[in-house]
């Protein structure tokens, strides 16, 4: 089989694998496999969205996936480190909690704009959210990672227990400031001639820069997520060759996408052929990180 050469080529090569490690039955495979199955095909479907993408003013649209995708790997990849009776007792109360609030938001918002209109609404809403808080702290595990008031599972205590507090700082970061209001976001989209003369706001003008962060970040999630959960999956066979590819791609690459860059706070840059030097001399010391090492 002839390796894939773009992202995209790997992508179409893996999509009958996809189709078969995404198809499950919760009383045979439990709710946290079946949870992952459901991970693995919401993250395949973002880069396939991302890699065939080809009008960069689309792709400011498509970031706020990115943080959906990054928040799925760092929870499931705690909760795997679970006995397995947990995972499920976890995720199935994790769903019960997020049922019910959003149920309770849901009657209070009709409620306030269209009373007439007949909605689900929670019964015992605050009884059920007692119950899956004990639930949760009934789980046993070495780390603490639930909201002390709450009793809500809290993301960045996750990445940390299993060891993604660098990929959590950067990526969680990095995908949350296109979901949350950030003025920092809104003011960049600001473009004009100078800094004192009228500025036309619109995402567009950062097109370039979300494509290609989307190009690349995805698939790094992507790769991520497999080389985690494919031995869970039953699948890391069929997919290690098609990964291994985009790895190549990823880390051939000159310029990883940064969250701030030169060109936006007026800098001077490096030189193309500065960051193709530096590039070259790190290659020769390139050392994969620890979450594209494979699960075994």
């Amino acid at each position: 089989m002839q390796t894939p050469k773009t992202v995209l080529e790997a992508l179409e090569a893996l999509e009958g694998t996809i189709a078969d490690a995404t198809v499950g039955v919760i009383q045979d495979d439990g709710a946290y496999l079946c949870a992952l199955r459901a991970a693995f095909s919401k993250n395949y479907q973002v880069n396939l969205t991302i890699a065939r993408s080809e009008n960069p003013d689309d792709e400011y649209l498509l970031l706020s996936s990115l943080r959906g995708v990054c928040e799925d790997l760092i929870g499931l990849k705690f909760l795997g480190t679970l006995a397995e009776l947990d995972q499920d007792k976890a995720i199935v109360a994790m769903m019960m909690r997020s049922t019910v609030e959003l149920m309770t938001r849901q009657a209070a918002f009709f409620e306030s704009v269209k009373p007439n209109q007949p909605v689900m609404k929670a019964r015992q809403a605050d009884a059920t959210i007692r119950e899956t808080r004990t639930v949760l702290r009934s789980i046993t595990t070495s780390f603490d990672w639930l909201d002390p008031r709450t009793g809500a599972p809290v993301v960045s205590r996750m990445a940390r227990a299993v060891g993604l507090k660098g990929f959590y700082d950067y990526l969680y970061a990095a995908t949350s400031r296109f979901v949350h209001f950030t003025p920092r976001e809104l003011l960049r989209m600001g473009w004009g001639s100078d800094d004192t003369g009228p500025m036309r706001f619109s995402p567009r003008g950062f097109s370039r820069y979300y494509s290609a962060f989307n190009k690349f970040y995805a698939p790094f999630m992507l790769v991520t997520f497999c080389t985690t959960f494919s031995k869970r999956l039953g699948c890391t066979n069929r997919v290690r060759a098609e990964v291994e590819a985009i790895i190549q791609i990823l880390t051939d690459e000159v310029r990883w996408p940064e969250l701030i860059t030169h060109e936006e706070l007026n800098r001077e840059a490096p030189s193309p052929l500065q960051y193709l030097l530096l590039h070259a001399e790190g290659a020769e010391r390139f050392v994969r990180p620890e979450i594209w090492v494979w699960q075994e």
